[in-house]
């Protein structure tokens, strides 16, 4: 009989025959997460092997392995460019591994355990994403059940991702969950479900909420405390601190942190709400930095609730069992020196404000783009190719490549110094992957850019020839002499007759204190 460590795959193995293990890139109690190559569709993928525990009886032994083909079929009915895909679920030694979406990230949870608290602006940015996807699950009947910190995975051009779907429920699916177990984290958990309820997609906007609030203020919003009952304990009372550093950002935390579910927004309202915030970073806080200026990105796919391994995905959260909440942000809550931190944020943006308006005054010399940050990888790598295997791309249909009016720029308002490159690039990001929601892409452009639509019903028109459209990598922003900024990115559309991929450059101006896209955004 193979033992425990017998049975865990090695590096340069193959996995049903064309998974070829490349490295380890994360570890669990539950098993073991690595990097591959899928040498059919020439793509990474990651693989997460699922390792029994040693004693477990026949029925706990199948339970765990229902639970991993459950998280399979859930994952795979939810498409969605910022939720990890599950590709297939392969076999190794008569154990299911799943074959999953590869992204060269870190969890929010260490980059919070190597930053500290965030720019509201950037959680905000988070935030929406994450949200959009949470959405698009609980319109197909998903639940998550545990979002937290270390379920969110954030790559270096700023797009993040929600994983693990492990303890999730979908409408309609038989329960594996083991009796007396509870689904999800004390320190995230919604009060309803502390006290026992079934989780509801309500549950998930306050999970949401409280790993936003732990982003923004440093601390859970029942307080740092590493025991694990006195957590539950406030959760189940609802006891939530207000954010102290959260500003406008403040007001939305609070209702998606409503003790009474049915006063919390939808999932849907929640991203509209945080998409308009980190759009605007002048009345949702500081402006984000680029997580990749901060520190280099690894590769990770964590496991839900489980201790990693250090440099290969720990999740640091608050009321996990990898490390006490205490250790988990830098200050260690300590208000002085968070107070502190954010001086000296405000301080160095200032200094990089001004030299910024110094080079452009003595002869508008190209800025090197702080979003312009190599992963260390090629380019396959940072993100697992397609979501699904791709038909032969072709060309544009007529019908969906009329031609563009010009545009003539806006004059940008400056009055708020210049515009910050990492959120120029998150909101051109943010409207390519937004489009399934006409209204709320149609408000990130300016006046200009409308028009070269010919209106909001062309607009429609022209994007519902499209079945998917998908945008990533917006590095390599430049200035212009107005003060606008011009940002490339990597933009794919999909029809029925195929996709293509191509780099588009979008301007992005400031008016009214509000970034908007102003030139043809097709």
């Amino acid at each position: 009989m193979q033992t425990r460590s017998e049975r865990i795959i090695n590096t340069g193995q193959t996995i049903a025959g064309h998974y070829q293990v490349l490295e380890r890139i994360g570890s669990g109690g539950m098993g073991v997460v690595w990097r591959a190559r899928d040498e059919r569709l020439q793509r990474f993928v990651a693989v997460k092997q699922l390792l029994l525990q040693p004693g477990l009886s026949v029925a706990e032994a199948d339970n765990a392995r229902q639970r991993t083909l459950r998280e399979a079929r859930i994952a795979a009915r939810l498409q969605h460019p910022n939720a990890i895909v599950v590709f297939d679920v392969a076999e190794h030694d008569g154990e299911p591994c799943l074959v999953l979406e590869y992204m060269a990230s870190r969890s929010l949870a260490d980059v919070l355990g190597d930053r500290g608290a965030l720019p509201a602006s950037e959680v905000a940015g988070i935030g929406r994403q994450i949200a959009s996807a949470l959405a698009a699950a609980h319109g197909a009947g998903i639940v998550h059940r545990d979002v937290k910190p270390g379920n969110v995975l954030i790559d270096d051009t700023g797009m993040a991702k929600i994983t693990d779907f492990g303890v999730s429920r979908a409408a309609g699916d038989v329960t594996v969950t083991q009796t007396g177990v509870m689904a999800g984290t004390p320190a995230y958990l919604a009060p309803e479900v502390a006290r026992g309820q079934e989780p509801t997609p309500a549950s998930d906007v306050f999970s949401l909420g409280a790993t936003l609030y732990t982003a923004v203020e440093g601390r859970v919003p029942y307080g740092d405390t590493g025991n694990q009952l006195a957590l539950l304990h406030a959760a189940a009372a609802g006891r939530v601190d207000p954010p102290q550093w959260a500003g406008p950002l403040g007001d939305m935390l609070m209702r998606l942190l409503q003790p009474d579910p049915v006063q919390r927004p939808d999932m849907a309202q929640t991203a509209a709400g945080l998409a308009a915030l980190a759009r605007n970073p002048s009345t949702a806080g500081s402006a984000p930095s680029p997580i990749s200026a901060q520190s280099p990105m690894s590769a990770q796919s964590p496991m839900s609730g489980e201790p990693t391994e250090p440099g290969v995905g720990a999740a640091t959260q608050p009321g996990s069992r990898s490390l006490p909440a205490t250790s988990y942000a830098n200050r260690a809550g300590a208000q002085d020196r968070t107070r502190g931190d954010r001086g000296r944020r405000r301080r160095r943006a200032l200094l990089i404000a001004g030299i910024a308006f110094v080079v452009l005054a003595v002869g508008g010399l190209g800025l090197v783009s702080l979003l312009d940050q190599p992963a260390g990888t090629d380019p396959g790598e940072a993100v697992a190719g397609p979501r699904s295997p791709v038909p032969t791309p072709t060309e544009p249909t007529e019908t969906t490549q009329p031609t563009p009016a010009p545009v003539q720029p806006a004059a940008p308002d400056l009055s708020g110094g210049p515009i910050e490159w990492s959120a120029a690039g998150q909101l051109v990001i943010d409207y390519y992957n937004g489009l399934d929601d006409p209204a709320s892409a149609w408000s990130m452009l300016s006046a200009s850019a409308r028009e070269s639509f010919g209106g909001e019903s062309a607009f429609r028109e022209y994007w519902s020839g499209f079945t998917r459209v998908t945008a990533q990598n917006a590095q390599g922003v430049t200035v212009n002499e107005d003060g606008s900024v011009d940002v490339p990115v990597d933009v794919t559309y999909t029809t029925e007759a195929g996709s293509r991929q191509e780099k588009q450059v979008l301007r992005v101006t400031r008016k009214d204190g509000q970034l908007l896209i102003d030139s043809v955004a097709r």
